[in-house]
């Protein structure tokens, strides 16, 4: 895969540009074991029935973190949660 900047400006504008987030929802179980993830990380759905999904890294190894910060400088991290079926679970 080549990585020219100019080309991926071109192709995340094509895809992304004037659309609407009309969704946001963590991930089910069923839905993070079918990446093969232990985690699970948000679903954000676009106006034209696209669902963006943050990853670790460009080869899906797990979801990502998604970091955000407004125009005012407020920041949070919407985390990624473990499944009910993860070691890492702490929730009752």
């Amino acid at each position: 895969m080549k990585y020219n900047t100019q080309t991926w400006n071109k192709e995340a504008n094509a895809l992304l540009a004037g659309q609407t987030i009309t969704a946001v929802k963590y991930m089910t179980d069923e839905d993070a074991e079918n990446f093969g993830w232990r985690e699970r990380g948000l679903f954000i759905g676009l106006s034209n029935g696209a669902y963006l999904l943050v990853q670790q890294d460009d080869e899906g190894n797990g979801p990502g973190a998604l970091y955000l910060m407004d125009k005012n400088g407020y920041d949070t991290t919407l985390p990624t949660l473990p499944t009910n079926w993860s070691a890492d679970n702490d929730e009752d």
